[in-house]
């Protein structure tokens, strides 16, 4: 298994770990970053703005965050997730320093107390919105 792979599992298990724990204690889901560093610890990043509820402006806040904490250069991963209520999923973008990207659709498990079902991530082609093109 190559080096993306592991640390976007990595990054996979994180989000859907704490997207569930968010979902089972009934708080709003907002715009999610982590960011796995070369030491294997994973970091939260938890945008926040007067608006919590405009979207565009809070993923524009995690993106520029985590673009300015890569260039300290300890980051090798990030991932943004964000929920599409409409379509009842997840939507993860994950990359890393060697500018391989991916985009995870998560399904969630509306019955009872949601929960993200990991088993049927859809995985597709990403972009790269963090790292500086190293290409």
């Amino acid at each position: 298994m190559d080096l993306s792979e592991n640390q976007f599992q990595e990054l996979a298990a994180h989000i859907v770990s704490r997207t569930n724990k968010i979902l089972a204690d009934d708080k709003d889901l907002l715009p999610l970053g982590l960011s796995l560093h070369k030491n294997g610890s994973v970091e939260v990043h938890i945008p926040t703005t007067e608006k919590p509820n405009n979207f565009s402006e809070l993923l524009n806040l995690l993106q520029q965050s985590l673009s300015s904490k890569v260039k300290e250069g300890d980051i090798v991963a990030t991932s943004i997730s964000y929920p599409d209520f409409e379509n009842k999923v997840v939507i993860a973008f994950v990359e890393n320093n060697e500018n391989f990207c991916a985009k995870l659709v998560i399904p969630v498990n509306t019955k009872s107390t949601p929960y993200l079902v990991a088993e049927e991530t859809q995985i597709e082609d990403g972009m790269i919105y963090v790292f500086p093109d190293c290409a």
